[in-house]
């Protein structure tokens, strides 16, 4: 690394000067030429940050997480609203209204500063009141697995290489996808009761109780 307090000559470049005619050559010092090259770091990290962020992606992702919350609050807009969100077909449009407006009935006496807070709440509800906000679930589920601005999607690359290689070609695309979520999020994994899943997986059909009994 060059020494800063040596003198180097500096020259405007080419793309920033509007003419064409030799300038003056002025030596400058080198606290100046590393303050100079620090600046210019700085700008391209923020136009960086900006771009990453500034893309049409992620407002429509920040706009379905304000939409959420806002019905928390008993806040809802219009269909065409939810429309404009670009949400996938296995979320029907008209029912998420209806229950975005029952929404707010049910977590009247909560205040949710994040969606992940909104996870949490509803996780801990009744089965039987789960199962009247399906299409609610169902954006929550997909504003929480956004890998617009997650670290989580950067470390799942490595992962899933290293369940590729242990697995080979002997798992369907459906296994190995679950087994990658549940091999990325192991704090999440450690922390559930496998008691409460193995009732509810039960509960779920007439023949699964036959089978399993009751737990």
């Amino acid at each position: 690394m060059p020494d800063p307090a040596a003198s180097r000559v500096s020259k405007t470049r080419s793309r920033f000067r509007s003419t064409t005619e030799a300038e003056d050559v002025v030596p400058t010092k080198g606290v100046a030429s590393w303050r100079r090259e620090f600046f210019e770091a700085l700008d391209l990290v923020q136009s960086e940050i900006k771009r990453h962020f500034d893309q049409s992606g992620m407002e429509s992702a920040s706009r379905r997480e304000e939409t959420l919350l806002a019905a928390a609050k008993a806040s809802v807009g219009t269909e065409e609203d939810l429309r404009s969100l670009q949400l996938p077909g296995n979320i029907d449009v008209s029912g998420l209204h209806m229950q975005m407006r029952m929404l707010g009935d049910l977590t009247k006496d909560e205040d949710f500063c994040t969606v992940h807070e909104l996870a949490v709440y509803m996780s801990s509800r009744h089965m039987q009141t789960r199962g009247l906000f399906k299409y609610v679930e169902n954006l929550i589920q997909l504003c929480l697995s956004m890998p617009i601005s997650m670290a989580s999607s950067e470390r799942s690359f490595s992962a899933l290489r290293r369940l590729k290689t242990w697995l080979r070609n002997t798992v369907t695309q459906k296994r190995l996808t679950h087994l990658a979520l549940l091999h990325i999020q192991q704090e999440i994994l450690d922390s559930l009761d496998i008691h409460v899943l193995m009732r509810e997986f039960i509960s779920t059909t007439p023949e699964r109780k036959t089978t399993f009994g009751v737990l």
